[in-house]
């Protein structure tokens, strides 16, 4: 469907263009001339024959005209369903929730503005002081730090609230729309918020374009180029509202507020739009310039056409436009340029240049004394939008309503509206405190904490001069305040809570098939009600209850009553009557079990005394024995049980009688006999049956013994366990080890009654141990046993092995060291080495010895070495130390002057090495020099017999050549000719001297030589203060440079 666009303001109101031009003329729309050609009411631009049919530039935005949607709306604060957009904040004290409206589902307050601009979903948002609405996304590619981006939507606001809000947006001031941004998506909804996104420190401003709330569509164009890379975006009101906006509070049913809805997000980089207007220049200052910047390459054919409020102006066709001065230059400035095929629109809204003033009201309390006061300087000021001005900022006497307030400066211009109420004036509600009761004694209290003249607590019925009520039970209560005037302020509804102790604890024992129900409290108390308070009791008990619903409340010494506890109490079950069972006993020792039929029905039956159950009333087969029944109803209670009796079957034979040989020391094998007479017999529990009363060669296990008479009929089975024969163990032995001729003892063993062998088998045991014989190199073996009632035991080795003494470790027998010297750990050749200080006895060490070496003398060490657990001879190393020499003698200091030819330096000893100042071994006896004053460090030691001694210091001085020259400690330059200029005249001969002069701080002053006249006193023509200043001298000496530094007074 064609839509029409209309201009109004900076917005663009698009309708059915079937609705608006229906009847026009049939001649075509001349878009440049000011002319209705078509005679469709519609001029130029406001007509739709001229809007460029440009191609619609992408969004970054996802879901940017809100069509997508996981849900239609059913009500507000559903803007997730327009996924992937959310309500962008989240406080602690913000409870702010974006709406969401489609035509599938809820409008709302937008059905005052559909159709929408592009499709069927808008979102909404409420702008208030303290409430402030923000919808916000995740851009699916962060925008790029640098980039300029541009952002157009369509908007629209309305005045919403109760019945009664006209439609009229005008009394709010222009709002600069917002763009919010963060780098990170994670940081979407911005936290901990009270009212705008930028309370979290992660969201930042990135731009804002300023709108006039208006209840048609319009477009708003907003520019920016982010800092930092960009991964979500919040758009809603800026941080601080323009005058006139309410303040939201929570309790407020009266009041209208402005609304606005957004539709149609276009964001992309500037270059992706074709064309943009520029401002240079003020309106105000009559230099106001409108500027085309095209984003685009256009060629020279391009041609331009500047619209005001849509209609061309004639003659303004330059890629620039010139503004005149004056509010008849207001309006909505566009620019179309048409390049062949392309066609580009851009747009500007130029109003005033001056902000809307600052201004304060006093509200009427008597009527006809409201005043508004103005404190935005200016030389006039109109409080009825213009008609009238006056130099006074103040109006006085004014009734309550809307003003309309403007400055104007010098020049004339005007400003925007600043739209201020005078409001009949009401004090806000009071602040206050409450404290709830803690208990029935003492009760709450109330206390206003706004300071008045008077205080009510009964919505103004009755008033006190103290701002607190106590002793308060419970109940509501409405504050008011009342000021020196007598104005009386918006109430507040306050209320205090009945005090109840908290709800008693108890235990509830519910009715069974024995036992009445019970309810017992077990929170402490003075008295206990289970009626809820109707009747009263010490004791914390009811029994015997009946069935239904108890109510549990308590009192405690104050009187207090708690919150009650509920319980329901269930009807009990009946006891069965213990079962009547029959049984059926065994007919023969053929069939030897019974079976019991309990004939009472029951829900369950048991045959064992209740440890199984079971839905049949059928035992099976059993064996003899007593038997207890029990059944259970469908209550799960059990009856009383019932002895029943399974007797022994008729002919049974009897259990047989039996003798046992047990294994022995000698006797390997057992032997059962069964003494009682039978037929057959059986010693495998009945698997295999002989006529032979016994059994022999049994090896240790468990036999099952029983009798079979000539019926076949079997005895009960009797178990018999032949044990495993005593056998003695071998005692516990250990083999032996014996360095060659080491001393040995008799040999041992653990066990008892010992018997020592040399062979393994046969021979003659001794109870004597041997003692072994470590002369023999290599190994014997022993045997021994033990014998433990009247048994021996197997004979087990014992092993003895005779290993060789190893030969002492290699070593160097003598070493030589240097007193003082550095030395190391001694080493020798040889395996598990022990370090002594003696030949014999003594106590080794693992650790090698360090021999020291601060006196001289000689002093011998030992060493042997470990093979196969034999300790070697002792080797001996013989360590001798010798003396340190002297140091050698010197004369020191050597001094020399500055310049003098110096001599090779000299000392008395042997073998001299000399040393540089920083301990560096010089090849060549060392000639100081003396071309730099100071002092310098030599070193010189002597060897003897290969051992240095100690290094002795000699210290050469070069002293400084006496100053040639004399300073000027001061000059006064007043122009007497005496002292006027500072200089060192005693350096005039030489051409190479140079001074430098600073001041206290170090700064280079001049520099003057001293065959010149010198320094007046003066920097860059201007006299320099009566202090101290530094001087630096480079001069030359003896053909050396020399560099002198002090100071000199300058005296006024």
């Amino acid at each position: 469907m064609k839509k029409l666009c209309l201009l109004w303001g900076i917005f663009i109101l698009c309708l059915p263009a079937g609705q608006v031009y229906a009847q026009a003329g049939s001649t075509a729309e001349i878009c440049t001339n000011g002319i209705d050609d078509d005679g469709d009411g519609y001029t130029d631009l406001n007509d739709p024959d001229c809007i460029c049919n440009q191609p619609q530039v992408a969004s970054l935005l996802p879901n940017h005209s809100f069509e997508g949607y996981t849900a239609c709306p059913d009500y507000l604060s559903q803007m997730h369903l327009a996924a992937p957009w959310v309500q962008a904040t989240v406080g602690n004290t913000s409870s702010a929730t974006t709406d969401y409206f489609n035509t599938c589902g809820y409008l709302g307050a937008s059905a005052s503005v559909v159709p929408f601009p592009a499709g069927n979903g808008i979102a909404g948002i409420i702008v208030e002081n303290g409430y402030k609405e923000y919808f916000g996304t995740c851009l699916p590619e962060a925008l790029r730090a640098g980039t300029q981006y541009r952002l157009t939507f369509n908007v629209a606001s309305v005045k919403v609230g109760p019945p009664g809000c006209d439609s009229d947006v005008s009394i709010y001031q222009p709002l600069a729309l917002t763009l919010f941004g963060t780098v990170n998506c994670n940081a979407l909804p911005a936290q901990n918020t009270t009212d705008a996104p930028t309370d979290d420190p992660n969201w930042k401003v990135l731009g804002s374009a300023l709108y006039t709330p208006a209840s048609q569509w319009g477009l708003v164009t907003l520019t920016f180029t982010p800092e930092t890379d960009i991964g979500a975006i919040i758009l809603g009101a800026p941080e601080v509202l323009p005058d006139g906006y309410p303040v939201w509070h929570p309790d407020d049913m009266v009041s209208c507020y402005p609304y606005f809805f957004f539709d149609n997000l276009i964001l992309n980089s500037n270059l992706e739009f074709g064309l943009d207007i520029v401002k240079a220049g003020s309106l105000c200052s009559n230099d106001l310039e409108l500027l085309a910047q095209p984003s685009q390459p256009l060629s020279s054919t391009a041609q331009y056409q500047w619209y005001k409020n849509g209609v061309a102006i004639i003659g303004a066709t330059q890629n620039t436009y010139r503004v005149g001065q004056g509010s008849s230059a207001y309006g909505t400035y566009a620019l179309r340029i048409t390049d062949g095929a392309g066609c580009y629109i851009a747009y500007a809204e130029i109003n005033s240049d001056i902000n809307a003033p600052q201004a304060f009201t006093v509200p009427v309390c008597v009527p006809g004394t409201g005043a508004i006061t103005v404190n935005t300087p200016a030389p006039f000021y109109s409080f009825d939008n213009g008609i009238t001005w006056t130099d006074n900022h103040t109006a006085h006497n004014l009734l309550p309503g809307f003003y309309s307030v403007r400055i104007k400066n010098a020049e004339g211009c005007v400003s925007y509206p600043a739209y201020v109420e005078v409001t009949e004036f009401t004090l806000a509600a009071p602040a206050f405190a409450v404290r709830q009761p803690q208990d029935c004694a003492n009760g709450g209290s109330i206390t206003i904490t706004t300071t008045a003249q008077q205080y009510s607590f009964d919505n103004g019925f009755t008033w006190q001069d103290g701002p607190m009520l106590s002793g308060i039970t419970g109940g509501y209560f409405n504050l008011r305040i009342k000021n020196q005037d007598g104005c009386i302020s918006l109430p507040v509804f306050v209320h205090i809570n009945n005090f109840f102790s908290p709800a008693p604890d108890y235990r509830a024992v519910q009715p069974n098939c024995t036992t009445d129900g019970s309810l017992t409290i077990i929170t402490h108390a003075t008295q206990y009600s289970f009626d809820g308070g109707r009747t009263w009791q010490d004791s914390p008990t009811l029994e015997n209850l009946g069935i239904g619903y108890y109510e549990m409340v308590v009192k405690d010494t104050n009187g207090c009553t708690s919150y009650p506890s509920f319980e329901f109490i269930a009807p009990a079950e009946t006891l069965p009557n213990a079962p009547i069972a029959s049984v059926q006993q065994p007919s023969s020792c053929l069939s030897q079990t019974g079976i019991i039929t309990m004939v009472t029905p029951a829900a369950q039956y048991s045959f064992d005394n209740g440890l199984t159950w079971g839905a049949g009333n059928t035992s099976g087969p059993l064996p003899p024995g007593i038997y207890r029944v029990k059944i259970k109803n469908a209550a799960g209670c059990q009856s009383p049980d019932a002895v029943v009796t399974i007797n022994t079957a008729p002919g049974m034979p009897q259990i047989p009688q039996l003798n046992v040989l047990q294994p022995g020391c000698n006797v390997r094998f057992g032997i059962i006999t069964v003494t009682t007479v039978s037929a057959l017999y059986s010693f495998d529990g009945g698997t295999t049956w002989s006529t032979q009363s016994f059994k022999d060669n049994l090896l240790p296990g468990t036999y099952l013994v029983s009798t079979k008479n000539n019926l076949g009929c079997e005895s009960e089975v009797v178990e018999v366990v032949i044990n495993a024969a005593t056998i003695t163990s071998p005692p516990l032995v250990s083999p032996l080890s014996y360095c060659e001729n080491a001393f040995a003892l008799p040999l041992t063993a653990v066990g008892d009654n010992l018997l020592w062998y040399t062979m393994q088998t046969g021979g003659t045991g001794s109870a004597v141990a041997p003692v072994p014989d470590t002369s023999v190199l290599g190994e014997t073996v022993f045997y021994v046993s033990q014998t433990i009632n009247g048994c021996e035991s197997q004979r087990i080795p014992v092993e003895i092995t005779i290993s060789p003494m190893p030969p002492a470790p290699t070593v160097v027998s003598r070493l030589s060291y240097c007193q003082y010297s550095t030395t190391l750990p001694l080493t020798a050749t040889g395996s598990n080495l022990l370090w002594y200080e003696v030949q014999t006895g003594g106590t080794p060490s693992s650790v090698a010895p360090i021999p020291q070496i601060t006196l001289p003398g000689m002093k011998t060490f030992y060493v042997s070495q470990t093979i196969n657990g034999c300790e070697s001879i002792r080797a001996a190393i013989q360590v001798s130390v010798t003396g340190q020499p002297a140091p050698p003698g010197v004369v020191s200091p050597v001094v020399y002057n500055q310049g003098d030819e110096a001599q090779p330096l000299t000392a008395m000893g042997s073998s001299l090495t000399w040393y540089s100042s920083n301990n560096v071994v010089l090849a060549l006896t060392p000639v100081p020099k003396t071309n730099a004053v100071g002092k310098v460090a030599y070193y010189v030691s002597q060897t003897i017999n290969g051992c240095e001694s100690s290094l002795t210091e000699i210290l050469v001085e070069v002293l400084p050549l006496p100053l040639p020259f004399d300073y000027p400690k001061f000059f006064t330059p007043n122009e007497d000719g005496i002292n006027d200029y500072w200089n060192i005249y005693d350096l005039r001969k030489d051409r190479t001297a140079l001074i430098y002069i600073f001041d206290r701080y170090g700064k280079l002053i001049t520099s003057v030589k001293p065959y010149e006249k010198g320094w007046d006193g003066t920097y860059n023509g201007h006299e320099l203060p009566a202090t101290d200043y530094w001087f630096m001298l480079l001069y030359t000496q003896n053909d050396l440079q020399h560099e002198f530094r002090s100071h000199f007074s300058l005296l006024r």
